[in-house]
């Protein structure tokens, strides 16, 4: 998956009506509650990447999500 793609699949993961920028704040976002942390944890595994719940808490921005995932950000 490319990051374009990632970051369209994590707004519907995250049921959210804005663009999401990587160096959004995670804690802004309204979505990012428990139901929001669970889907995105699906949508890393999608990318092929095993992610746990500790590194998911310590991700502060759209940015760490899309390292977690395995994504090449460049």
């Amino acid at each position: 998956m490319d990051k374009e793609t990632f970051l369209s699949e994590l707004v519907l993961a995250l049921d959210c009506e804005q663009d999401l920028k990587n160096d959004l704040i995670l804690n802004d976002l309204e979505e990012w509650d428990s139901l929001g942390i669970l889907s995105t944890i699906e949508l890393i595994e999608r990318c092929n990447s095993d992610v746990d719940l500790e590194s998911i808490k310590n991700a502060k921005c759209i940015n760490d999500l899309i390292y977690l995932a395995g994504i090449d950000n460049g």
